[in-house]
């Protein structure tokens, strides 16, 4: 379905299932109305997968009891605020007797977050655990005019102090400016932030030795990356697909001395002078036009 001037969308109570992309290109819309009896929203069902503007500004999402699975960014970047209904038995939005501004998963403790709207409290996030697919898309400040805008990402610091995990498409399409990821996490799956609104990343200490397929692919305000030395792969096209600004042009790849592997258009399409791989010394494999497309 396409329907380029749809404003809102009410369901009936029989609807049990919204499948992936049900409703896409329907940027016009500003309301969803979900009886209770819908169980699953399928993946992007409200915005197409390889979309660029991140579909429909919803301005509030409320979900039913009902719901038992909720798919990777349904609702687009754009939500405002999220919270399901007190009885439902899988997942809350409720936190410390309070309602926050994300949905999650209580899994014996291990609090996954599942979606989350754009003006979550940073006390209320201090408490994840878990990152789930998708659930951070429309993390960002809400501007005095109104608007969204961008938000650093410290892991280390005391609104994410318990974070241990981020999985696949964790942060796809967030508006995330400034990216620190200062202590040892596990990045589950891959692109967990690819095409987010990030200008520098810092993962100098985070221990990572390996940085995933896709991690920041199509991050087109992407300027600089800082690299732990302790990396050994950089994955497929990590860090390919920022042409349409071309302007990420710093990369400490020089410090990169227990690198094994760059793997296929993992730097495609970027703005390099130099790539100085000279302290390298077990590299073995470059992939398939890694450093392709590189041009200014």
């Amino acid at each position: 379905m396409n329907l380029s001037n749809l404003t809102g969308f009410i369901f009936p109570s029989s609807l049990r299932t919204v499948e992936r992309e049900a409703v896409t290109e329907c940027s016009s819309i500003r309301s969803i109305d979900f009886e209770n009896g819908v169980e699953t929203i399928g993946d992007y069902a409200f915005v197409s997968e390889y979309a660029y503007d991140g579909g429909a500004k919803i301005d509030d999402v409320s979900l039913p009891a009902s719901i038992m699975s909720i798919g990777i960014t349904p609702f687009g970047s754009k939500i405002r605020t999220v919270k399901v209904d007190a009885a439902n038995p899988v997942f809350s939005s409720r936190l410390s007797g309070k309602e926050t501004n994300f949905i999650y998963r209580n899994d014996s403790g291990v609090i996954t977050v599942v979606l989350c709207g754009a003006a979550a409290e940073d006390d209320d996030l201090y408490s994840i655990n878990v990152i789930g697919p998708g659930s951070m898309s429309s993390y960002a400040r809400i501007s005095s005019d109104g608007s969204l805008s961008q938000r650093d990402f410290v892991v280390d610091d005391t609104h994410f102090q318990n974070l241990t995990e981020i999985q696949s498409n964790g942060f796809l399409r967030a508006m995330v400016g400034s990216l620190k990821i200062a202590k040892s996490i596990k990045l589950t799956g891959s692109q967990q932030f690819r095409r987010t609104t990030v200008t520098d990343a810092d993962l100098k200490a985070s221990g990572l030795t390996a940085i995933p397929d896709d991690f920041m692919m199509g991050c087109n305000n992407l300027k600089s990356v800082k690299l732990p030395t302790s990396v050994v792969t950089i994955g497929n096209t990590a860090f390919s697909m920022t042409s349409i600004e071309r302007v990420f042009t710093e990369c400490n790849l020089d410090e990169c001395v227990n690198l094994e592997t760059i793997g296929d258009y993992a730097f495609n399409s970027n703005m390099f002078d130099t790539v100085d791989l000279s302290k390298s010394l077990s590299l073995k494999t470059i992939g398939i036009e890694a450093f392709a497309e590189n041009s200014n």
